[in-house]
């Protein structure tokens, strides 16, 4: 039996730990097909270093969620003019990522609404050389869980602002995500299709081509996808601490405090080795702020509880703690 499933939120944590629960808990004899949206959020692959993925003031000034998805691949940008499409089956004792059988699926579809799109590469639907569909691919114990993105009406300046780290040094074993040029599926249109209407589309040509049977989740169900959330999506362990150890090293400069220069190792989201050097004064050796900082989770939260009781004039003069703050968490 086929199933399409909508999840109904556009809670990025939700839809991705719904994704688990079909990989991980559904009934293996069936296929499932997962169509959905999320609100503003940056998905980063699973061997990402998060923080070299982002323009972390950015995501925090406007409301963009940052969630981990289990699949390898690149960073992307979503919002509700994108739409996520899952399949998720068992493949037999195969542990080959092929991405060609599922992309074909979405071509197909794309063909079917006067789109002509093509495989381009590994895992990139492109109309031209303007990508309109990203791809990634996890398989684990028999069972592959293939995802994709469809670019109807993105924002694409936020999307290239979300996507743009700031200007500084990070040396990763992650791995980067490759920018590609995109566009919109919606400029491709000649009526006035809206995107959930698009999406209808999508649902009715795979019940007809594929034999889809759409369904919600039971709220037996939602209470499963809710625990894995809460244990998984929702975490910054996952998010922000699952990326690999890192170093940062950064130049900053603070009116009438000084010149800096802040190098870092970061392992787990967490800080375990901080120095600062530069023209700035100070009473105190900055071992004492070492301690303190060592050890932290790199987040701005955790490093101004942190900080709560100590006068930080005394390690470097004329400096606030909202500027230290700003300045090695970035």
């Amino acid at each position: 039996m086929r199933y399409c499933l909508l999840t109904g939120s556009f809670d990025p944590s939700f839809n991705l730990a719904a994704e688990e629960y079909l990989f991980e808990k559904a009934d293996r004899s069936c296929e499932y097909m997962m169509i959905w949206r999320n609100e503003p959020t940056v998905v980063v692959g699973k061997y990402q270093n998060t923080v070299e993925e982002i323009d972390s003031e950015y995501v925090t000034n406007n409301d963009i969620k940052v969630v981990r998805r289990l699949s390898g691949g690149g960073a992307v940008f979503q919002d509700l003019g994108n739409i996520n499409y899952s399949v998720l089956m068992d493949c037999g004792d195969s542990s080959y990522v092929d991405f060609a059988p599922y992309m074909e699926m979405i071509v197909g579809f794309l063909n079917s609404v006067g789109i002509n799109a093509d495989i381009n590469g590994r895992n990139d639907l492109t109309i031209g050389n303007k990508k309109i569909s990203g791809n990634s691919q996890y398989v684990k114990d028999g069972r592959v869980l293939h995802h994709g993105t469809l670019l109807f009406n993105l924002n694409l300046y936020m999307a290239a602002k979300a996507l743009e780290p700031p200007d500084c040094k990070i040396e990763s074993k992650g791995i980067k995500s490759v920018k590609s040029r995109i566009m919109n599926i919606e400029s491709l249109l000649k009526n006035n299709t809206t995107i959930e209407q698009f999406q209808q589309e999508m649902i009715k040509y795979f019940s007809e081509v594929y034999g889809y049977r759409v369904k919600e989740f039971t709220e037996k169900e939602k209470e499963y996808i809710d625990a894995i959330k809460k244990n998984r999506y929702d975490r910054w362990e996952w998010n922000y601490g699952y990326s690999p150890e890192y170093k940062k090293c950064r130049r900053y400069s603070i009116p009438g405090c000084g010149n800096f220069k802040v190098q870092m190792n970061i392992k787990d989201g967490i800080v375990t080795n901080i120095s600062l050097s530069g023209d700035f004064f100070g009473n105190q050796s900055l071992q004492g702020l070492y301690s303190i900082l060592e050890g932290c989770r790199l987040n701005k939260n955790d490093i101004s509880v942190k900080l709560a009781e100590v006068d930080i004039n005394n390690y470097i003069y004329n400096i606030s703690k909202k500027d230290f703050i700003e300045m090695i968490v970035y």
